[in-house]
């Protein structure tokens, strides 16, 4: 209930703890909106951030062996790749959809091992101008 968060924040808040990172792990914008609103109406900075991640890999099919598999391979038409969903224009629509008025700074979170993110930075520089941006990396597996 909105009582409770007004309650947490109100306390955080007056605690000192005033730059709150809100997020949704699946980008969802209704679900960070009330959270930015308080946040700015009980004086803190709300950072309102994006996940990024990247599609799923798609498994790949062992190949027929033999002399039947060497010809379908030649001849036989490839499966289409599935579309992507994680685009740079999805993640550039997500931070434009978070709106400049109620948020005074934008994170980046990502969990991935991609090195996929400069074009993405790119749209969004263009798209937020002078807003601010941080990027909040972290990897389990190799150093960020």
């Amino acid at each position: 209930p909105n009582s409770v968060l007004e309650g947490f924040y109100k306390e955080a808040i007056d605690n000192g703890l005033n730059v709150m990172r809100i997020f949704d792990a699946l980008n969802d914008i209704d679900n960070v909106k009330e959270s930015i609103r308080l946040i700015n109406s009980l004086g803190g900075i709300a950072d309102g951030a994006v996940c990024y991640t990247v599609d799923p890999k798609q498994e790949v099919k062992e190949e027929p062996s033999g002399f039947m598999g060497k010809l379908k391979s030649m001849f036989g038409s490839k499966p289409a790749e599935p579309e992507k969903i994680f685009t740079d224009n999805y993640f550039v629509e997500k931070a434009i959809a978070l709106p400049a008025t109620v948020w005074h700074q934008l994170s980046w979170q990502s969990s991935t091992e991609s090195t996929s993110l400069t074009p993405t930075f790119g749209g969004l520089e263009e798209a937020l101008q002078l807003q601010p941006l941080n990027l909040y990396t972290y990897s389990v597996s190799v150093l960020a």
